[in-house]
């Protein structure tokens, strides 16, 4: 491998234990981005130690030498994926990508692979100048298929995350139904929003709006992908009162996932 380290930080094999903290480095780096699912050391292992083209000597582990954190990592299976590459923000990362990508692309190069495949976060600017600075070139993304298991348990979610907003702007009780949904999913959703709390249950209670949605719509609603004007103006949404339509159109915007996302090819099976 090329230069094993910079004067602040150095590289090192993957250690026996180190996924504790590896871990924790992957939840500052994406915890922020759709798609998120926190890792355990169990899961991670699954995910990357237990790749079959994963040895360990494709696991590095970038440190701080003065104190010896970890700070940063990525790991490169044989046949040319870097399944996972995690810096979370830093006043010096730049200076860690390069060093993991630099070695971790020199690592592959000794094991022969044809090509680098990474998955780099699109809103990660550091990570994407330092792919561009080393020739990467980028290509459309793996088209990902979404859909939900438990519509209320999203929902309760989301709006759990927006409470402080949601208490803020509205006083109202949403029921929700949802028309043509898998026979697992839940039909009903009730979001109550007072000025002391946000509920989300399947109780089916007086409301202040009402509306019926497809499961189509209402999936991309959650995700971002369908704004709720466009789905209203789609007759989409049916709403009562339709007094009520532009508070609707409102909450259902203050409840949608924004953020960006990112997979990263670990988290391909």
């Amino acid at each position: 491998m090329t230069g094993f380290g910079t004067c602040k930080y150095e590289l090192r094999i993957y250690e026996e234990g180190d996924e504790a903290e590896i871990v924790k480095l992957f939840d500052k780096a994406y915890s922020n981005y759709g798609g998120y699912v926190r890792k355990t050391p169990e899961y991670w292992r699954w995910c990357c130690l237990q790749r079959p083209d994963v040895e360990r000597e494709g696991i590095l582990v970038a440190m701080e030498k003065a104190t010896r954190e970890i700070v940063g990592y990525v790991v490169a299976g044989k046949s040319g994926s870097l399944w996972e590459l995690t810096c979370p923000p830093h006043p010096d990362k730049k200076e860690i990508v390069t060093l993991l990508l630099d070695n971790a692309v020199s690592y592959l190069e000794q094991k022969e692979a044809a090509s680098v495949n990474f998955a780099a976060p699109q809103a990660d600017l550091v990570i994407g100048q330092a792919c561009k600075e080393r020739g990467f070139a980028t290509s459309a993304p793996p088209k990902m298929f979404l859909s939900v298991l438990n519509f209320q348990k999203l929902v309760s979610l989301i709006a759990n995350d927006k409470a402080d907003e949601l208490k803020e702007k509205f006083d109202e009780t949403l029921l929700i139904r949802i028309k043509d949904a898998p026979f697992w999913v839940c039909d009903t959703i009730c979001v109550n929003i007072n000025r002391n709390e946000v509920t989300v249950d399947d109780k089916s209670r007086d409301s202040t709006i009402h509306v019926d949605v497809d499961y189509l719509t209402f999936c991309s609603l959650l995700f971002g992908s369908l704004s709720p004007f466009d789905a209203f103006t789609r007759f989409r949404l049916k709403v009562r009162p339709r007094s009520k339509t532009p508070t609707l159109l409102r909450l259902l915007s203050a409840l949608q996932i924004k953020t960006d996302w990112s997979f990263q090819l670990s988290e391909f099976g």
